[in-house]
Formats: structure tokens, C-alpha cells, sequence
């Protein structure tokens, strides 16, 4: 019954405050649970200079828990008044399940608007999204600043990683059409998830290692 009222969207948020809340408190940054407002936007983070960030980076995360598939208007729209509404540098917009993203978006998908960059992902992708909004937030702040720091191999280390998510939409893609050849293809999408992995921690090994960042 909950389903078919405006409230199921509220336990979905409610399962990612942990999920949102563990990264918060590793990188040092503050959570809050804005959604019971009724605003766009349902959860904000707020990180301050660290290891890994040259400025103050704010992210609203929208927590979609619907089988609406959800296409690149709907999603730039939505979070584009999310964004507004409070405040936000970077916006990640989650769904449940696949089933409530088109097949335009998959899984994972970098838009932009003039608010900002947006991610749009499952929810099983969540954290990946929330340390590259850092990562690539971070970048782009070092080259506008002119800094000294190795931006080319972490450039390189996020073409790495978006080469890698589209890969592993793509296997998941057929993992979903070809169900007798789903071991090997989900072998193949774990493996991937742990090169992912290796490269999100380079990148914030980089970034952590830079006198800059060090200093902040």
C-alpha cells in the first residue's frame, strides 16, 4: 500500500542515509537529511578543504524510488531544482533499480547542466558516484587554479574509470538478456568493479599526496 503513496520515496532515503553517512564521516564531511521538507533534493553533504578537496564542494543526492524510467530531461530537470533549492555544487540523482532509469541513462551517466555536473546511477553505484563528484570536482578546481600537480595521470585515471563503468553497463545489459552465459559475465563485471576500485583509490592517493592538498 505504502508504494502507491507519495511516501515511498521516504524509506528509500532513509536506506541511504547509512550508506551516505559512512563516506561522510571517512572524508570529514557533514551530513544532513533534507528530504522530510518536501523540497527537491533529499540529502546534501557538505565537504570542507581536506585531503582530497581544494575548496568547499556541496552535493545533493535525490533518491528515486520508482519504475518510472527516468530519462535525461526528467533527471536534468529534477535536479536542476534540487540543486538550486539547496544550494549544491554537484548533484547525484540514485535510482532503486534499473527499472527506474531509461535505457538512455543505464546504470550510470555523466550529465551536465548549468548548475553543475550530475550523475545519475543506480544505487548499488552510489559511493563510486560520491568519490568521483570529488575526484573530478578536484581536478577541475587544480587545472583552473594553474597548480602544480600530476592532473594528467589523474585525468587519466578518470577516462580509466568511465571507460570501466560504461564496460560494466554494458555487461550488465546483456547479463540481462543472455541468463546462460550470466556466470561468466558477472565474473568479468566483479573483476571490473575491482579495477574501478583500484582507480578511485589512486586518484585520491594523487590528490591526498599533492603539497596543496596536504596543506589545505
Amino acid at each position: 500500500a505504502l508504494q502507491n503513496t507519495t511516501a515511498k520515496g521516504r524509506p528509500f532515503e532513509e536506506e541511504l542515509l547509512p550508506i551516505v553517512g559512512s563516506w561522510a564521516t571517512m572524508v570529514g564531511g557533514d551530513l544532513e537529511h533534507v528530504g522530510p521538507d518536501n523540497q527537491p533534493g533529499d540529502i546534501v553533504v557538505t565537504l570542507g578543504p581536506s585531503g582530497m578537496s581544494t575548496t568547499a564542494l556541496r552535493i545533493v543526492i535525490e533518491a528515486r524510488d520508482d519504475r518510472t524510467s527516468s530519462g535525461r530531461k526528467r533527471i536534468l530537470d529534477g535536479m536542476s531544482k534540487a540543486m538550486t533549492t539547496r544550494h549544491a555544487d554537484y548533484g547525484i540523482y540514485v535510482a532503486k533499480s534499473l527499472d527506474g532509469l531509461a535505457q538512455e541513462i543505464g546504470e550510470w551517466s555523466e550529465l551536465h547542466s548549468v548548475d553543475g555536473p550530475i550523475i545519475a546511477c543506480t544505487v548499488q553505484h552510489l559511493k563510486t558516484a560520491l568519490r568521483f563528484a570529488v575526484a573530478e570536482t578536484t581536478v577541475r578546481q587544480v587545472n583552473s587554479a594553474s597548480a602544480q600537480t600530476d592532473a594528467v595521470a589523474i585525468e587519466a585515471e578518470l577516462t580509466r574509470m568511465r571507460s570501466i563503468l560504461n564496460r560494466i553497463r554494458t555487461i550488465n545489459t546483456k547479463s540481462s538478456a543472455i541468463r546462460s552465459a550470466s556466470d561468466s559475465i558477472t565474473q568479468e563485471a566483479d573483476d571490473l568493479k575491482r579495477e574501478l576500485t583500484s582507480s578511485l583509490s589512486a586518484i585520491e592517493n594523487a590528490l591526498m599526496a599533492h603539497p596543496q592538498m596536504a596543506s589545505s
